[in-house]
């Protein structure tokens, strides 16, 4: 990826025509040419954390740092909301089906809390709150 330093905040990336130039973003030699310079990332995104990017023009490149945006309680609180949905709506919704059916018993209530446990351990894990956050609670 190519693109031309504004500022640390700031780059403008290739695009795929320029001017009356087809294709312009896959001819680095005309790319370099009207001054974009490659992109060079430092740092992995990790997933379920926020990112901004800072940039710093070397001599023949642009360096992308990534900085971690910390996710505010609401966020996190979003976030738990979604992946408990996503990975408890389909346990819970068995679990009503066999008692409507009068299929569930104390052996499966109890894997079924186990399961609860573990998916409620996991979210917190991934989507700790705030130290602040969690001594209001």
């Amino acid at each position: 990826m190519f693109a031309r330093f504004n500022n640390k905040d700031n780059v403008e990336y290739a695009p795929k025509n320029y001017g009356s130039i087809s294709n312009f973003d896959s001819n680095e030699k005309l790319m370099r040419k009207f001054g974009f310079l490659p992109i060079e990332t430092q740092g992995e995104i990790e997933p379920n954390k926020k990112y901004k990017s800072e940039f710093e023009l070397k001599k023949d490149k642009i360096i992308e740092h990534l900085i971690e945006i910390p996710m505010t309680d609401e966020e996190i609180q979003i976030a738990r909301c979604e992946l408990y949905r996503k990975k408890s709506d389909s346990l819970i919704l068995e679990r009503e089906r066999e008692k409507a059916l009068n299929q569930w018993n104390d052996d499966k209530e109890n894997d079924f809390i186990q399961k609860i446990k573990e998916i409620s351990v996991q979210i917190e894990s991934l989507f700790p709150y705030s130290k602040t956050a969690e001594d209001t609670k």
